[in-house]
């Protein structure tokens, strides 16, 4: 019988909440899917912003490099957008 490992569920019960706005409203809907396609629940909450909580990151500091390395990377498709992280 094959053995399976798992690891343990992270504990985010105090998950930081993020705040991300950009320069360009219309792609806020594209940023929101990816988020989500990221393992981050992602709520907009202004024509350019959003709320993102990252629930598979063990603590605040994995979750706040993992969401910034995601928005790095959706930025970086787009030579005029400006895109702000805040905690």
């Amino acid at each position: 019988m094959a053995s399976r490992f798992v690891s343990a569920p992270a504990d985010n019960r105090h998950a930081m909440t993020m705040r991300v706005r950009i320069t360009e409203p219309a792609l806020l809907p594209d940023l929101v899917d990816l988020l989500l396609r990221s393992g981050c629940v992602a709520h907009v909450v202004g024509d350019d912003s959003c709320i993102v909580v990252h629930v598979h990151a063990r603590d605040a500091e994995e979750a706040w490099s993992e969401v910034l390395f995601f928005v790095r990377a959706w930025r970086a498709r787009y030579s005029d957008l400006s895109a702000v992280v805040t905690r």
